[in-house]
């Protein structure tokens, strides 16, 4: 079935190619189906006649005629005329033709060249026209964005360190001034730090100023292999220091132990007792330079400053 439909189409299409192309004209003829249409117009002989009644051509006076509307040409003028208000003056043609008396063949191509100043027409524009169209169908820019200017960051002022400064040590008796001194300060701008001193114990053997009992004891310590220290002033007297010791029993033992050699008359003495000694410290001293100069400086003797 479906080579009898492609076979059938070939058919159609190889009979309307030849009717297309004037073949079939005779075979027309005889059925009554008439000429081409394309070949009709170009198989019809132009007569001498016809062309003996065509007017000599005149460049000045050109005027386009179509063949249906030769006897309308006013109203086909003023009708392109309304359909083409933008157009320019068109420079007229520069042929003259007659179709009164023009075949069919010659009327279609005289058609088309009528036909295309009135399209070449449409498209003509003024110029200040042709501005505004620009203009309008330029897409509108948008404005560019202004960059915002740099915001200078405020620069950080690093603060310069606090500086600790300590004078000391005091004794309680030399703190009472300087506790009175310092109340005319900001509190927290200094602060005392106690630190308890051990006391100090030491084996002495004196109980002799002349010089010869004195010689004669410092014989008789290096003969028994006993270390001592000869005392000329201190706060116990004159006499041999045979050893300084940190807790009174640890010197009441090594008096023990000197006496088993044969050292007698030594005795235990204080050399220092226990206490607590002060130090005073200023956190920030720089804001405080002055003041402390001015009012705490007397107190202070050969003690310098030091780092906290």
């Amino acid at each position: 079935m479906l080579r009898m439909v492609v076979v059938v189409l070939l058919l159609a299409n190889g009979l309307y190619f030849a009717w297309a192309q004037g073949h079939l004209a005779s075979l027309g003829q005889m059925v009554g189906w008439g000429a081409s249409p394309t070949l009709e117009g170009a198989s019809a002989p132009i007569s001498d006649s016809s062309a003996e009644t065509h007017t000599p051509l005149n460049p000045d006076a050109i005027e386009w005629q179509l063949p249906t509307q030769a006897v309308n040409q006013p109203t086909v003028q003023s009708a392109a005329q309304s359909t083409a208000p933008a157009i320019a003056e068109p420079a007229p043609p520069n042929v003259a033709v007659s179709l009164t008396a023009a075949p069919q063949a010659d009327a279609g191509s005289v058609t088309a060249e009528a036909a295309a100043p009135e399209q070449s027409a449409d498209v003509v524009v003024r110029p200040e026209e042709q501005v505004s169209v620009a203009q309008e169908q330029k897409p509108q820019e948008s404005p560019q964005p202004q960059p915002e200017p740099e915001r200078s960051s405020p620069v950080a002022v690093a603060e310069a360190p606090k500086q600790c400064m300590a004078i000391g040590p005091f004794s309680p008796e030399q703190m009472e001034p300087i506790r009175a001194s310092l109340q005319g300060i900001a509190r927290n701008q200094w602060r005392i730090e106690d630190s308890p001193v051990s006391g100090r114990w030491m084996v002495f053997w004196g109980g002799a100023s002349d010089e010869l009992v004195l010689s004669a004891r410092k014989g008789e310590l290096q003969s028994k292999g006993v270390s001592h220290e000869r005392l000329r002033s201190s706060p116990v007297g004159i006499g041999f220091s045979l050893g300084r010791f940190s807790s009174e029993a640890a010197a009441q033992q090594h008096k023990r132990d000197i006496e088993r050699k044969g050292i007698r008359g030594t005795s235990v003495e204080v050399e220092r007792a226990p206490s607590t000694v002060y130090t005073i410290e200023f956190p920030d001293y720089a804001t405080i330079k002055e003041v402390v100069r001015r009012d705490l400086s007397r107190y202070f003797g050969a003690r310098n400053l030091q780092a906290c």
